[in-house]
């Protein structure tokens, strides 16, 4: 049996803002990004229909770590108090930030996110998203 492993992605939405204007904010290489108003596409880059109806970034911030994904967001809260700031201004202006968990095991698993990492994740603006892959 192999240990559990996860990724932790920074995923932001925002009604206006457009995709280059919070990458820049960021400062990170963004994995996917979209703007509003632009004619969405494949992965591949291939048309569809219609337009996007709301920006989004994601940024891979750890990938495929051996371990317990709450060690990952110990690891990543003062790059994530950075962008309080930030982060803030997106959630008061209509946006949504969020750390995306994805959670790789073979068995039961489970984790306790502590009162002091929950509330740093609040004072910074974040939600928490974790799924869990078997």
């Amino acid at each position: 049996m192999s240990e559990p492993y996860f990724t932790i992605s920074l995923r932001i939405s925002h009604p206006t803002y457009t995709s280059e204007s919070i990458i820049e904010a960021i400062g990170l290489r963004a994995r996917f990004a979209n703007s509003v108003g632009r004619p969405r596409v494949t992965p591949t880059g291939a048309p569809l229909e219609g337009t996007y109806v709301e920006t989004y970034c994601s940024f891979r911030l750890k990938e495929k770590v051996d371990g317990y994904f709450v060690d990952g967001i110990h690891d990543l809260m003062p790059t994530l108090e950075g962008f309080r700031t930030y982060l803030r201004e997106i959630r008061d202006t209509g946006g949504r930030s969020e750390l995306f968990i994805g959670v790789f095991v073979e068995r039961t698993s489970g984790f306790v996110l502590e009162m002091k990492d929950m509330s740093k994740l609040v004072d910074t603006s974040l939600d928490l998203y974790v799924e869990y892959y078997f």
